[in-house]
């Protein structure tokens, strides 16, 4: 399979941004009156999923899991853009692929101007036809509904040339409800058991081993092979 469009999800894949997810994550609560400091799974918790199924999680009422989005959201943006780092190998394999004629996209839980906020900042948003996130109101929130969204405003999209890329089950599931091909990444938040019991077909340890999948190269037992 020739792939030409290629999404990618955010956090976790292209950008680790545990730091700032749980710096906010323990300042959005804190504002409602749970102190989650000591945690020291809070940046993975909230690391994928919608911001508001994360608060959900915790016994706040509809109207504080509002008010904590909105703390979470505002904190996010302010406050932590330049605690995120690229992953090793992302600048060069997004290169690479721009060069080759491949089309790249975000699609993200994040809500979006702050991911292009944070790809601006770390010098990766010229690689990306376009940055598709969450939006303030709620009607894109669910992964599945914004890769959903982001294909339906390209021209001649074929689905059995498209893959999906991401860290968590979400992402997975996301690409194949939306008929794609898709790439687990272990260098992520998720572990290889899970990423496959979603339904991965194929699975990376680094950011650079997607290129034997992307073009058209696999590694099997030992050697390329064309797909």
């Amino acid at each position: 399979m020739n792939y030409k469009y290629i999404f990618f999800d955010f956090d976790g894949t292209v950008v680790d941004t545990i730091n700032g997810t749980r710096d906010s994550a323990i300042y959005a609560l804190n504002k409602v009156g749970i102190d989650e400091s000591n945690n020291p799974d809070i940046g993975r918790i909230f690391s994928g999923p919608p911001i508001k199924e994360s608060f959900s999680k915790y016994d706040l009422t509809p109207e504080q899991i509002d008010q904590a989005a909105n703390y979470y959201r505002e904190y996010q943006a302010n406050n932590t853009i330049e605690c995120n780092t690229v992953y090793e190998g992302i600048p060069e394999l997004l290169k690479k692929l721009n060069e080759s004629g491949k089309k790249c996209y975000i699609v993200t839980a994040k809500l979006e101007t702050t991911a292009r906020k944070i790809l601006e900042y770390c010098g990766l948003a010229q690689y990306f036809e376009m940055i598709v996130g969450a939006t303030p109101d709620g009607s894109r929130a669910k992964k599945t509904e914004i890769l959903k969204y982001t294909i339906s405003t390209i021209e001649n999209y074929s689905s059995d040339k498209a893959i999906m890329i991401g860290d968590r089950p979400s992402d997975i599931k996301a690409g194949i409800a939306n008929g794609m091909d898709t790439i687990g990444v272990l260098y992520g938040m998720d572990v290889i058991e899970n990423l496959q019991e979603a339904g991965a077909k194929y699975t990376v340890n680094t950011p650079l081993e997607m290129l034997d999948i992307l073009d058209r190269n696999v590694l099997i037992n030992g050697h390329n092979e064309e797909r």
